[in-house]
């Protein structure tokens, strides 16, 4: 599973999941953004990363734009190992 954004996961940090997971937070979400993929990526079958840009920038920008092309390329990256 490839997530976004996942700002609630904060509040279920004792959850493991059942699946390989792909979180990708943002900064600009409202809480301590640096401390959650740290703590998740402790977990089994979760990697956790902090995109260099804000929150949202996914679902506002055009695919054509920088940000979301590096975006993009990590997805990728990520979902063939």
């Amino acid at each position: 599973m490839v997530g976004f954004y996942g700002s609630r996961i904060r509040n279920y940090l004792e959850i493991n999941p059942l699946a390989d997971v792909d979180l990708y937070f943002c900064r600009g979400q409202g809480f301590d953004v640096e401390e959650v993929p740290g703590r998740l990526n402790g977990k089994k079958d979760v990697s956790a990363r902090l995109i260099p840009s804000e929150d949202g920038f996914y679902s506002k920008l055009g695919f054509d734009s920088l940000k979301m092309q590096r975006a993009n390329r990590m997805i990728i990256v990520s979902l063939k190992h």
